[in-house]
């Protein structure tokens, strides 16, 4: 017979195990460079894009994505784009869905503050969907805890 105590630590152990699942990495994710360039740098190839035939260019004031610290990022398109929705989704993890929600700037710019909440994992690995009419583009980066 199990009494209340062991009952209470085999919760304990099962729930501890289930955090660490949560927080675990299921896959490898790899990313060989943040997809958003530096708000100081010139726009090049690196952070530039295409969705529904629209290219664009994606910049950050911290390209390096520091967790649980507001970031802003611009969306910097050649012609009128568009947007009708964007999320921020974990892919190393479960972490439910950030909205993102883009302010027109003028005919061509974007802009959104975005905070990325923090987790165990040093490596987490999250996903930007941009989504133009049935078009969406999909964006993982890393992000760095300080």
């Amino acid at each position: 017979m199990l009494t209340f105590s062991s009952t209470l630590r085999i919760t304990g152990v099962v729930l501890l195990a289930s955090v660490a699942f949560a927080c675990g990495d299921s896959t490898t994710h790899e990313i060989s460079e943040s997809p958003f360039c530096s708000g100081m740098s010139p726009l090049n190839e690196s952070c530039q894009y295409e969705i529904g035939g629209s290219r664009f260019w994606l910049i950050s004031d911290h390209p390096q994505m520091p967790v649980e610290k507001p970031v802003q990022l611009k969306l910097i398109s050649e012609q009128e784009l568009s947007l009708q929705q964007s999320e921020i989704r974990g892919l190393s993890m479960y972490m439910g869905r950030i909205p993102v929600i883009w302010q027109r700037t003028d005919m061509n710019t974007w802009q959104t503050d975005v905070m990325l909440g923090a987790c165990t994992d040093p490596d987490m690995v999250w996903e930007l969907i941009i989504k133009k009419g049935s078009h969406s583009k999909r964006l993982p980066f890393q992000s760095v805890q300080y």
